[in-house]
Protein backbone atom coordinates (compact mmCIF):
# COMPACT_ATOMS: atom_id res chain seq x y z
CA UNK A 1 0.00 0.00 0.00
CA UNK A 2 1.51 3.29 -1.12
CA UNK A 3 1.97 6.16 1.33
CA UNK A 4 -0.58 8.97 1.02
CA UNK A 5 0.95 12.41 0.46
CA UNK A 6 -0.34 15.98 0.30
CA UNK A 7 -0.86 17.02 -3.35
CA UNK A 8 0.22 20.58 -2.44
CA UNK A 9 3.40 20.21 -0.36
CA UNK A 10 4.23 16.51 -0.99
CA UNK A 11 4.56 15.54 2.67
CA UNK A 12 3.11 12.34 4.13
CA UNK A 13 -0.36 12.55 5.67
CA UNK A 14 -2.75 10.11 7.35
CA UNK A 15 -5.67 8.49 5.56
CA UNK A 16 -8.36 10.13 7.65
CA UNK A 17 -6.98 13.67 7.45
CA UNK A 18 -9.06 16.20 5.51
CA UNK A 19 -6.41 18.96 5.72
CA UNK A 20 -2.61 18.78 5.51
CA UNK A 21 -1.07 19.30 8.98
CA UNK A 22 1.93 20.96 7.34
CA UNK A 23 0.52 23.42 4.76
CA UNK A 24 -3.11 23.49 5.94
CA UNK A 25 -4.59 23.00 2.46
CA UNK A 26 -7.53 20.58 1.83
CA UNK A 27 -6.77 17.02 0.83
CA UNK A 28 -8.65 15.59 -2.18
CA UNK A 29 -9.15 12.23 -0.50
CA UNK A 30 -12.46 11.44 -2.14
CA UNK A 31 -11.69 12.59 -5.71
CA UNK A 32 -11.07 9.11 -7.23
CA UNK A 33 -14.05 7.73 -5.35
CA UNK A 34 -16.28 10.48 -6.74
CA UNK A 35 -15.24 9.67 -10.31
CA UNK A 36 -15.98 6.01 -9.81
CA UNK A 37 -19.42 6.63 -8.27
CA UNK A 38 -20.40 9.08 -10.95
CA UNK A 39 -19.37 6.69 -13.70
CA UNK A 40 -21.29 3.80 -12.17
CA UNK A 41 -24.47 5.88 -11.70
CA UNK A 42 -24.60 7.50 -15.14
CA UNK A 43 -22.91 4.82 -17.17
CA UNK A 44 -20.86 7.48 -18.98
CA UNK A 45 -17.26 8.58 -19.09
CA UNK A 46 -16.74 12.00 -17.50
CA UNK A 47 -13.97 13.01 -19.92
CA UNK A 48 -14.74 11.32 -23.27
CA UNK A 49 -12.76 11.75 -26.44
CA UNK A 50 -14.27 14.34 -28.80
CA UNK A 51 -16.77 12.86 -31.28
CA UNK A 52 -19.28 14.56 -33.62
CA UNK A 53 -22.53 15.24 -31.75
CA UNK A 54 -25.71 13.51 -32.84
CA UNK A 55 -28.60 15.48 -34.37
CA UNK A 56 -30.45 15.19 -31.08
CA UNK A 57 -27.47 16.57 -29.17
CA UNK A 58 -27.05 19.40 -31.65
CA UNK A 59 -30.66 20.49 -31.23
CA UNK A 60 -30.33 20.16 -27.47
CA UNK A 61 -27.13 22.21 -27.31
CA UNK A 62 -28.26 24.77 -29.86
CA UNK A 63 -28.05 28.32 -28.51
CA UNK A 64 -31.37 30.10 -28.72
CA UNK A 65 -31.48 33.77 -29.81
CA UNK A 66 -32.22 34.89 -26.25
CA UNK A 67 -30.55 32.94 -23.44
CA UNK A 68 -31.72 33.33 -19.87
CA UNK A 69 -30.33 36.55 -18.48
CA UNK A 70 -29.48 37.97 -21.87
CA UNK A 71 -31.17 41.09 -23.21
CA UNK A 72 -30.23 40.63 -26.84
CA UNK A 73 -28.56 38.19 -29.27
CA UNK A 74 -24.72 38.27 -29.51
CA UNK A 75 -24.85 40.13 -32.82
CA UNK A 76 -27.19 42.75 -31.39
CA UNK A 77 -25.07 43.06 -28.24
CA UNK A 78 -22.02 43.63 -30.41
CA UNK A 79 -23.91 46.25 -32.39
CA UNK A 80 -25.11 47.97 -29.20
CA UNK A 81 -21.54 48.04 -27.91
CA UNK A 82 -20.43 49.55 -31.21
CA UNK A 83 -23.21 52.12 -31.03
CA UNK A 84 -21.94 53.36 -27.68
CA UNK A 85 -18.91 54.86 -29.43
CA UNK A 86 -19.62 58.64 -29.63
CA UNK A 87 -18.62 58.89 -33.28
CA UNK A 88 -16.21 57.62 -35.86
CA UNK A 89 -13.98 60.59 -36.82
CA UNK A 90 -13.83 59.59 -40.48
CA UNK A 91 -17.57 58.89 -40.76
CA UNK A 92 -18.33 62.09 -38.87
CA UNK A 93 -16.22 64.12 -41.30
CA UNK A 94 -17.97 62.50 -44.26
CA UNK A 95 -21.37 63.33 -42.75
CA UNK A 96 -20.40 66.96 -42.19
CA UNK A 97 -19.02 67.24 -45.72
CA UNK A 98 -22.24 65.78 -47.14
CA UNK A 99 -24.25 68.45 -45.33
CA UNK A 100 -22.19 71.24 -46.89
CA UNK A 101 -23.16 72.52 -50.34
CA UNK A 102 -20.81 72.78 -53.25
CA UNK A 103 -19.62 76.35 -53.80
CA UNK A 104 -21.60 77.03 -56.98
CA UNK A 105 -24.90 75.93 -55.44
CA UNK A 106 -24.22 77.84 -52.23
CA UNK A 107 -23.44 81.03 -54.17
CA UNK A 108 -26.71 80.70 -56.07
CA UNK A 109 -28.65 80.29 -52.83
CA UNK A 110 -26.82 83.32 -51.43
CA UNK A 111 -27.96 85.30 -54.45
CA UNK A 112 -31.54 84.06 -53.97
CA UNK A 113 -31.41 85.24 -50.37
CA UNK A 114 -29.88 88.55 -51.42
CA UNK A 115 -32.77 89.05 -53.82
CA UNK A 116 -35.20 88.34 -50.98
CA UNK A 117 -33.50 90.93 -48.76
CA UNK A 118 -33.61 93.49 -51.58
CA UNK A 119 -37.28 92.72 -52.16
CA UNK A 120 -37.95 93.30 -48.47
CA UNK A 121 -36.26 96.70 -48.65
CA UNK A 122 -38.18 97.57 -51.81
CA UNK A 123 -41.47 96.72 -50.11
CA UNK A 124 -40.67 99.00 -47.17
CA UNK A 125 -39.71 101.82 -49.52
CA UNK A 126 -42.95 101.32 -51.40
CA UNK A 127 -44.87 101.86 -48.16
CA UNK A 128 -42.96 105.11 -47.52
CA UNK A 129 -43.54 106.21 -51.10
CA UNK A 130 -47.29 105.61 -50.85
CA UNK A 131 -47.42 107.64 -47.64
CA UNK A 132 -45.57 110.53 -49.26
CA UNK A 133 -47.83 110.39 -52.30
CA UNK A 134 -50.73 110.63 -49.89
CA UNK A 135 -49.17 113.78 -48.42
CA UNK A 136 -48.87 115.23 -51.93
CA UNK A 137 -52.62 114.87 -52.36
CA UNK A 138 -53.38 116.45 -48.99
CA UNK A 139 -54.80 119.96 -48.51
CA UNK A 140 -51.82 120.94 -46.36
CA UNK A 141 -49.48 120.26 -49.30
CA UNK A 142 -51.44 122.83 -51.30
CA UNK A 143 -51.48 125.46 -48.56
CA UNK A 144 -48.16 124.98 -46.71
CA UNK A 145 -45.15 125.78 -48.92
CA UNK A 146 -42.55 124.59 -46.38
CA UNK A 147 -44.40 121.33 -45.86
CA UNK A 148 -44.62 120.84 -49.63
CA UNK A 149 -40.84 121.39 -50.00
CA UNK A 150 -40.10 118.87 -47.24
CA UNK A 151 -42.41 116.27 -48.81
CA UNK A 152 -40.83 116.80 -52.25
CA UNK A 153 -37.31 116.35 -50.84
CA UNK A 154 -38.27 113.17 -49.01
CA UNK A 155 -40.11 111.92 -52.08
CA UNK A 156 -37.06 112.41 -54.29
CA UNK A 157 -34.80 110.72 -51.72
CA UNK A 158 -37.08 107.67 -51.54
CA UNK A 159 -37.26 107.44 -55.33
CA UNK A 160 -33.46 107.62 -55.54
CA UNK A 161 -33.05 104.78 -53.06
CA UNK A 162 -35.73 102.84 -54.91
CA UNK A 163 -33.84 103.20 -58.21
CA UNK A 164 -30.62 102.10 -56.51
CA UNK A 165 -32.28 99.01 -55.03
CA UNK A 166 -33.79 98.07 -58.39
CA UNK A 167 -30.36 98.40 -59.99
CA UNK A 168 -28.87 96.09 -57.34
CA UNK A 169 -31.74 93.64 -57.81
CA UNK A 170 -31.24 93.48 -61.60
CA UNK A 171 -27.49 93.01 -61.18
CA UNK A 172 -27.91 90.07 -58.77
CA UNK A 173 -30.60 88.53 -60.97
CA UNK A 174 -28.24 88.72 -63.94
CA UNK A 175 -25.43 87.03 -61.98
CA UNK A 176 -27.78 84.29 -60.81
CA UNK A 177 -28.60 83.12 -64.32
CA UNK A 178 -30.30 79.70 -64.38
CA UNK A 179 -30.78 78.42 -60.86
CA UNK A 180 -29.15 74.98 -60.73
CA UNK A 181 -31.89 73.60 -58.50
CA UNK A 182 -34.50 74.65 -61.05
CA UNK A 183 -32.51 72.73 -63.67
CA UNK A 184 -32.88 69.52 -61.63
CA UNK A 185 -36.63 70.11 -61.32
CA UNK A 186 -36.88 70.68 -65.07
CA UNK A 187 -34.92 67.48 -65.73
CA UNK A 188 -37.26 65.48 -63.49
CA UNK A 189 -40.35 66.78 -65.29
CA UNK A 190 -38.79 66.23 -68.72
CA UNK A 191 -37.74 62.65 -67.96
CA UNK A 192 -41.11 61.83 -66.40
CA UNK A 193 -42.85 63.08 -69.56
CA UNK A 194 -40.40 61.19 -71.80
CA UNK A 195 -40.89 57.93 -69.89
CA UNK A 196 -44.67 58.30 -70.13
CA UNK A 197 -44.53 58.99 -73.87
CA UNK A 198 -42.04 56.16 -74.43
CA UNK A 199 -44.35 53.68 -72.72
CA UNK A 200 -47.33 54.91 -74.73
CA UNK A 201 -45.51 54.62 -78.08
CA UNK A 202 -44.21 51.16 -77.18
CA UNK A 203 -47.73 49.93 -76.41
CA UNK A 204 -48.84 51.27 -79.80
CA UNK A 205 -46.06 49.25 -81.45
CA UNK A 206 -44.24 52.31 -82.79
CA UNK A 207 -41.00 51.53 -80.91
CA UNK A 208 -39.08 48.24 -80.94
CA UNK A 209 -38.43 46.34 -77.71
CA UNK A 210 -34.65 46.88 -77.81
CA UNK A 211 -35.01 50.63 -78.37
CA UNK A 212 -37.67 50.82 -75.67
CA UNK A 213 -35.42 49.11 -73.11
CA UNK A 214 -32.40 51.27 -73.95
CA UNK A 215 -34.29 54.57 -73.80
CA UNK A 216 -36.12 53.50 -70.65
CA UNK A 217 -32.79 52.85 -68.87
CA UNK A 218 -31.39 56.16 -70.10
CA UNK A 219 -34.39 58.27 -69.06
CA UNK A 220 -34.82 56.45 -65.75
CA UNK A 221 -31.13 56.93 -64.89
CA UNK A 222 -31.31 60.67 -65.57
CA UNK A 223 -34.56 60.90 -63.60
CA UNK A 224 -33.15 59.10 -60.53
CA UNK A 225 -29.92 61.08 -60.63
CA UNK A 226 -31.80 64.39 -60.60
CA UNK A 227 -34.02 63.15 -57.77
CA UNK A 228 -31.00 62.09 -55.70
CA UNK A 229 -29.46 65.52 -56.21
CA UNK A 230 -32.66 67.17 -54.98
CA UNK A 231 -32.79 64.96 -51.87
CA UNK A 232 -29.17 65.79 -51.04
CA UNK A 233 -29.72 69.51 -51.57
CA UNK A 234 -32.76 69.42 -49.31
CA UNK A 235 -30.64 67.94 -46.49
CA UNK A 236 -28.04 70.66 -47.03
CA UNK A 237 -30.71 73.36 -46.98
CA UNK A 238 -32.13 72.04 -43.69
CA UNK A 239 -28.63 72.12 -42.21
CA UNK A 240 -28.22 75.72 -43.38
CA UNK A 241 -31.56 76.69 -41.82
CA UNK A 242 -30.45 75.19 -38.49
CA UNK A 243 -27.30 77.31 -38.58
CA UNK A 244 -29.30 80.47 -39.33
CA UNK A 245 -31.65 79.75 -36.42
CA UNK A 246 -28.60 79.37 -34.20
CA UNK A 247 -27.37 82.76 -35.45
CA UNK A 248 -30.74 84.31 -34.55
CA UNK A 249 -30.47 82.88 -31.03
CA UNK A 250 -27.02 84.43 -30.68
CA UNK A 251 -28.31 87.83 -31.83
CA UNK A 252 -31.20 87.64 -29.34
CA UNK A 253 -28.68 86.95 -26.57
CA UNK A 254 -26.84 90.11 -27.66
CA UNK A 255 -30.04 92.11 -27.15
CA UNK A 256 -30.44 90.73 -23.63
CA UNK A 257 -26.83 91.68 -22.88
CA UNK A 258 -27.52 95.19 -24.18
CA UNK A 259 -30.53 95.41 -21.87
CA UNK A 260 -28.30 94.40 -18.98
CA UNK A 261 -25.74 97.07 -19.90
CA UNK A 262 -28.55 99.64 -20.11
CA UNK A 263 -29.81 98.68 -16.66
CA UNK A 264 -26.32 99.02 -15.17
CA UNK A 265 -25.98 102.39 -16.96
CA UNK A 266 -22.99 101.17 -18.97
CA UNK A 267 -24.96 102.31 -22.04
CA UNK A 268 -27.22 105.31 -22.41
CA UNK A 269 -30.68 104.94 -23.97
CA UNK A 270 -29.66 106.41 -27.31
CA UNK A 271 -26.71 104.04 -27.76
CA UNK A 272 -28.85 101.11 -26.63
CA UNK A 273 -31.58 101.90 -29.17
CA UNK A 274 -29.04 102.28 -31.96
CA UNK A 275 -27.28 98.97 -31.24
CA UNK A 276 -30.57 97.15 -30.73
CA UNK A 277 -31.87 98.42 -34.07
CA UNK A 278 -28.74 97.09 -35.82
CA UNK A 279 -29.22 93.66 -34.24
CA UNK A 280 -32.92 93.58 -35.12
CA UNK A 281 -32.06 94.36 -38.75
CA UNK A 282 -29.60 91.47 -38.74
CA UNK A 283 -32.22 89.13 -37.26
CA UNK A 284 -34.73 90.22 -39.90
CA UNK A 285 -32.24 89.40 -42.66
CA UNK A 286 -31.62 85.96 -41.16
CA UNK A 287 -35.38 85.36 -41.06
CA UNK A 288 -35.75 86.42 -44.68
CA UNK A 289 -33.01 83.95 -45.64
CA UNK A 290 -34.78 81.18 -43.73
CA UNK A 291 -38.00 82.03 -45.58
CA UNK A 292 -36.20 81.64 -48.91
CA UNK A 293 -34.51 78.37 -47.92
CA UNK A 294 -37.75 76.93 -46.54
CA UNK A 295 -39.17 77.02 -50.06
CA UNK A 296 -36.70 74.25 -50.93
CA UNK A 297 -37.26 71.84 -48.04
CA UNK A 298 -40.30 70.08 -49.46
CA UNK A 299 -42.63 71.75 -46.93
Amino acid sequence: MSEKTCPHCGRAVRDGDKFCIFCGKPLLTDFSKTIKESTEKKGTILFPTQEPPTEEEESKDEVTPFESGDLAPPEEKSQKKKDTIPFDPEEDDELLEALEMEDEMREQFEMKMELAVLNGKKDKLKEKLNKLLGDVKSERYELDIDFAKEVNMRLEAVKEVQRDLQSQFDEVLDRLGTFKLDAFLITIEEKRAQLTELKRKFKLGKIKQSIFEQLKREYATDYRKAQEELVQIEKQVRNWISKLKSEINQEEIKIKLLEGRLNTKELDKETFDQKKEEILRQIEEFKQKITVLSNYTGK
